[in-house]
């Protein structure tokens, strides 16, 4: 009788979705009509949610973009001059409304 040491080794491997990932997926890949109607039926069932008009919306996003454009500029200036300012940035924007020149 031949006597010996066995060894075994097994690998799997499995993927698990959880509900918020399978409501994701969902999500994705409804029609237009069906994602609009899954989106009314959440509106009613829950209190905490509310429609936010696309302007609202639209405004937000202008205002964020454009406090974003005002912090680089203010981080590109930062440390110059104000004669090289005025060599490299003749015309800056104020808020998105107004420009004044640099002399």
């Amino acid at each position: 009788m031949a006597q010996g040491l066995h060894l075994s080794q097994r690998m799997t491997q499995s993927l698990v979705l959880s509900p918020q990932m399978q409501q994701s997926l969902a999500l994705l890949q409804a029609p237009t009509l069906e994602l609009k109607a899954l989106v009314e039926q959440e509106l009613q069932q829950n209190p905490l949610l509310e429609e936010v008009p696309t302007a609202e919306v639209e405004l937000n996003e202008k205002i964020k973009n454009d406090e974003a454009d005002d912090g680089a500029i203010a981080a590109a200036v930062e440390g110059m001059s104000p004669h090289h300012i005025a060599q490299r940035q003749p015309a800056m924007r104020l808020s998105g409304l107004e420009a004044f020149e640099l002399a």
